[in-house]
């Protein structure tokens, strides 16, 4: 069961599945489909005003109106490259696995759970994961304002994973 964008919580898993799941993912407010509309129509409209201006002999408008639809496609392919990009921590019995999806590559970590320290800096408002000399900040696509609760989330489940251990 997938957990939604910003949730925060555990994730009722089947028996082979991670005890603790939690997705962050970016936000995106078009879909991929919406900012193709979108580049289309600002195509459509730029170039009816460029003609109108090289009707009228106001040629220079059409470098701009070239240089602005260059720089909307620019911004436009950034944000589809990076539509997908993700968060996924699951803790397992004896580990802590992160997944992170950044504009097409996929970077796997995983930690001992019994080693790694999970910290919350209330000034810069971040996570972070420390476990060997090794320092990660997670979080990235959780809102501000929910990293705290979050944080205390995951610190929740690595005990009760820790303390059901320690009871077998």
């Amino acid at each position: 069961m997938p957990v939604g964008p910003h949730s925060i919580g555990v994730v009722a898993q089947p028996a082979s599945g991670p005890e603790y799941a939690h997705t962050a993912h970016r936000y995106n407010s078009w879909s991929s489909a919406g900012r193709r509309a979108f580049l289309w129509t600002a195509v459509a409209l730029t170039m009816t005003q460029c003609s109108y201006a090289l009707a009228v002999g106001a040629w220079p408008i059409a470098v701009f109106a070239g240089l602005e639809l260059g720089l909307l496609y620019g911004a436009l392919a950034y944000v589809e490259t990076h539509a997908d990009d993700c968060e996924l921590v699951t803790v397992d019995a004896g580990t802590l696995s992160l997944e992170i999806r950044n504009a097409g590559r996929t970077t796997v970590r995983k930690f001992n759970r019994y080693w790694v320290r999970v910290t919350y800096d209330d000034v810069a408002r971040e996570v972070t994961l420390r476990s060997h000399a090794q320092e990660l900040r997670l979080g990235r696509y959780v809102c501000p304002n929910d990293r705290k609760a979050w944080h205390a989330e995951l610190v929740r489940a690595l005990r009760q994973q820790s303390e059901a251990h320690r009871a077998t």
